[in-house]
């Protein structure tokens, strides 16, 4: 994945743009009006309704442009030159790549996954040179990152801390790739009066798409469906950062407070996978000190499950999770509520 030009004059101006749509909240004589309900369709906890509101969802999601705002954070500049080197490294091999081609060939778009079975055995080891030095560099550059953010912090409330869902809910699914869904129906949880089913919300967005897993932007477009309209109350903004920081998420989350403090924003962040390092894995973060990062992972990890009835974060090392989140480029996702 290649980044666009780094515009570092406009992040002020387009964090100003992307909490603008944020409304003041109402009066008190107004606030005890109680809202008018809106019908969602009888939509509950059976398979059969929650299939068919995802697939409508999905279906619609498909058909628009992704309305949320795009961010570029501070630490876009230096990701976006190492992402550089490695797209002339590939061009060398074979003009035609895609730098898609640089993650693991289940992860790919078709198109990319049938130029890289045309390849021969040694351009796939060149490949495969190119992803491992990209990955070092990313993750020398986690480290200053992490150094200049060694007093950072995210206070408990900032973020939502979301009920815990994870991959592999349902054995019929398993972990397989339904990390992203498993982060997206944590948010979902909080903004609906239904718990989201896995095998429903896989089951419906591989109807749709014909691959698992889809793009990240399909999942959060629905937040701007009618269908979404319709089984929530809630008004969503989904921000979108390239290149961020946790004292931009910060910033942005306390911005969001201080305008509207019944708003509640959660935030989506990819990693690298610690189990390969083409694969990226999501996480929701709930918020750091100045040692540990706290999230909710949807996999087992340290060979046990988590248990389901226990929704703690897991802990990960501030310089663990910022080598980790820059071979993911900083991509950060906040769904901000009202």
């Amino acid at each position: 994945m290649s980044l666009p030009e780094w515009q570092p004059e406009q992040l002020e101006a387009d964090l100003v743009s992307a909490l603008s749509g944020l409304s003041e909240p109402e009066p008190f004589e107004q606030a005890i009006v109680l809202p008018k309900l809106k019908s969602w369709d009888n939509v509950d906890d059976t398979f059969g309704q929650q299939y068919r509101a995802f697939f409508t969802m999905f279906d619609q999601a498909r058909s628009q442009e992704f309305e949320g705002r795009r961010l570029v954070g501070p630490t876009y500049e230096p990701i976006r030159e190492i992402l550089a080197e490695a797209d002339e490294q590939l061009k060398e091999i074979n003009p035609s790549l895609n730098p898609s081609v640089l993650f693991d060939p289940g992860y790919q778009p078709l198109d990319t996954f049938r130029s890289y079975a045309d390849l021969s055995r040694p351009q796939r080891d060149q490949i495969e040179r190119i992803v491992r030095l990209r990955a070092r560099e990313l993750r020398s550059l986690g480290i200053d990152l992490a150094t200049d953010e060694q007093e950072t912090v995210l206070e408990d409330g900032l973020l939502e801390h979301p009920e815990l869902r994870y991959q592999g809910e349902h054995e019929s699914v398993g972990f397989g790739k339904n990390c992203f869904n498993a982060c997206y129906r944590m948010v979902l949880n909080g903004l609906v009066d239904f718990t989201p089913n896995e095998i429903a919300s896989v089951r419906a967005s591989t109807k749709i798409h014909r691959t698992i897993p889809i793009p990240d932007d399909e999942y959060l477009k629905t937040f701007y469906t009618p269908k979404f309209s319709e089984i929530s109350e809630r008004h969503v903004d989904v921000i979108s950062i390239n290149g961020g920081s946790l004292s931009t998420i910060g910033n942005i989350a306390r911005k969001v407070g201080n305008k509207n403090p019944d708003a509640t924003v959660s935030c989506i962040v990819n990693l690298q996978s610690e189990s390969a390092t083409n694969i990226w894995h999501t996480n929701v973060l709930t918020g750091c000190d100045e040692k540990m990062i706290y999230c909710l992972d949807p996999r087992a990890y340290a060979g046990h499950r988590y248990d389901r009835h226990v929704n703690t974060p897991r802990a990960i090392p501030k310089f663990e999770f910022y080598t980790r989140w820059t071979v993911a480029y900083n991509r950060a996702h906040l769904i901000v509520a009202q």
